[in-house]
């Protein structure tokens, strides 16, 4: 008796992670043709934020859905502006930041690719510091196909 409990134990301890590695999200990074990981060749969407006033930065939902993070290209105003990104579903500057991003210089646009890219699971708001001129990042949705 014992072995068939133990038995059905296993069976079903197998069959449930099984199910669970059928079912998540799967974020794959294609390699160049020298075998290299390659994300700048992956289709992602870029968004654009931009700080309008000193004191008018409203946050970008940049995805709605778990999805990855492939680069962010940071054009600053002045030393020291960032980008502040946060796993969110909803728009908003008050979620834990789980990444910021400051730029250096003012004198170019700082572009810092993730590789492997980032993945969030419940969406992706970011926002700037008050004075960046501008900041884009490019994401993907987990469509399944990734």
């Amino acid at each position: 008796m014992k072995k068939i409990v133990l038995f059905l134990a296993l069976f079903v301890s197998s069959f449930v992670l099984t199910v669970y590695a059928a079912t998540r999200n799967s974020y794959h990074v294609p390699v160049n043709q020298i075998g290299a990981t390659d994300s700048y060749a992956l289709p992602c969407t870029p968004k654009y934020i931009a700080a309008v006033a000193a004191s008018d930065v409203v946050p970008l939902l940049a995805l709605d859905e778990a999805g990855m993070v492939y680069w962010v290209a940071l054009t600053p105003a002045t030393a020291g502006d960032y980008v502040v990104f946060r796993d969110s579903g909803t728009a908003n500057s008050s979620s834990t930041a789980f990444l910021n991003v400051s730029a250096p210089t003012v004198t170019a646009t700082t572009l810092i690719q993730f590789n492997p890219p980032i993945a969030v699971v419940n969406g992706l708001s970011i926002n700037v510091s008050s004075q960046t001129s501008n900041a884009t990042v490019c994401v993907r949705e987990a469509d399944g196909d990734l």
